[in-house]
């Protein structure tokens, strides 16, 4: 078998080896597979500061854990690999094609430019990577992202700043990782070819709503560039004042290997199980997912909720990738319940008491975020959101929020 070393990056900066990823091909009923199993190192288990990688799968034991997802990958190691946009640009600086069983070498390249605290090597000595770039090429790196998503098969100059930045952030939307003149880190989302709205605009009004309904929201801002273009910055969660946070999403704390299979009361559950301080993250929870179905935000799938470790133990990552309706969904990614597909107040008030909260409190937090969501026009005018798609948009938020009162 091959072998991968993992690393763990702590909140303090210090660097330890979590241990091995192993790996082989197997044969199978439809040709060969990999399969692979994580064994944690000795010393990492023995230090007073090592947490679980997965607390619901990989606990801090000596024996193997093997794979059973289709790829091979453990969930906790697929969430340090890019998602749809990502992956396509570092297959592209590989030469690889896009398959299931390339991620030993995507691992290996991105190294220590993986999202979240985790790191990979070839070999047993640490070896630190650095490919950011600069705020003040972000003209650039949006030309760029047009370029390639006109033509991936092209070659151009300009590919190869996009190739560096953009290829580890996860998502369908073309985006990279920059840095600040403060020396902060951001993702930056650029504007697709393909979109039909304002993504900029509607995510702003979006995450600004979803922070004025007092539901913590990772940090952002909008850099204007030039012939019209916009840039969406989201300040990195995942980094701390010296080292990193471990994150993990959704998907892999509930050991599923789909987006979409799964319900929010099944994720309210895992909150409860894993979070450092319930009551607390419960709260967020209910109120991040009224929010959801309020504004129409469907794209509500496993990988848009993660959770990271933070100085008291595990709890859910601020809100991001929030906006309404923009992909025309006629329904959630995620169901509210197998006892209710459509989120209406009855359904949402069934969470509230799942979670053991009255109904009178429930009411008072819905009728809290009806009320900030009612601003939906004034505010995606002040995010220059074109006034036609403030109106397409307002008219399916209104009557939501209609139908709830």
């Amino acid at each position: 078998m091959a072998t991968i070393y993992v690393w763990f990056r702590d909140a303090n900066g210090s660097v330890m080896r979590a241990g091995e990823l192993r790996f082989a091909e197997e044969a199978g009923p439809k040709g060969t597979r990999l399969v692979s199993e994580f064994r944690y190192d000795e010393a990492y288990l023995e230090n007073n500061f090592a947490i679980a990688l997965n607390p619901a799968s990989m606990p801090l034991e000596t024996k193997p854990f093997s794979s059973s997802t289709e790829s091979g990958l453990h969930g906790v190691f697929e969430d340090s690999l890019p998602d749809a946009w990502g992956r396509r640009l570092l297959c592209k600086k590989l030469k690889l094609p896009l398959s299931l069983d390339i991620w030993p070498q995507l691992l290996l390249h991105l190294n220590t430019n993986c999202l979240g605290a985790l790191a990979y090597t070839e070999n047993k000595r640490w070896r630190k990577t650095a490919e950011r770039r600069s705020i003040l090429e972000l003209d650039d790196l949006v030309n760029a992202a047009q370029s390639f998503e006109n033509d991936p098969n092209g070659i151009k100059e300009s590919f190869a700043a996009l190739l560096q930045a953009g290829s580890s952030p996860g998502g369908a939307r073309p985006k990279a990782i920059i840095i600040d003149e403060a020396g902060i880190e951001w993702i930056a989302k650029f504007p697709s070819i393909h979109d039909q709205y304002d993504i900029c605009g509607l995510e702003a009004t979006a995450m600004q709503l979803c922070k004025d309904c007092d539901i913590n929201t990772a940090e952002f801002k909008i850099i204007d560039l030039a012939a019209d273009k916009r840039v969406f910055l989201s300040k990195r969660f995942d980094i701390s004042d010296g080292g990193r946070y471990h994150v993990i999403s959704a998907q892999t704390l509930m050991n599923l290997s789909g987006y979409y299979n799964s319900t929010y009361l099944e994720l309210l559950r895992h909150i409860q199980q894993y979070s450092n301080d319930p009551e607390k993250t419960v709260l967020q929870f209910l109120k991040q997912s009224c929010f959801n179905f309020l504004i129409g935000n469907t794209d509500d799938h496993l990988k848009n909720y993660s959770f990271y470790h933070g100085p008291s133990g595990w709890d859910l990552t601020p809100a991001y990738d929030i906006l309404p309706n923009v992909l025309n969904n006629q329904e959630h990614a995620l169901q509210l319940s197998y006892l209710y597909d459509r989120p209406g107040k009855k359904a949402i008030l069934s969470l509230f008491k799942e979670s053991g909260i009255s109904q009178r409190k429930a009411s008072k937090i819905i009728t809290e975020i009806v009320s900030q969501l009612r601003r939906f026009k004034d505010l995606a005018k002040a995010y220059d959101v074109p006034e036609n798609q403030i109106l397409h948009f307002d008219k399916q938020i209104q009557r939501r929020l209609n139908s709830w009162q």
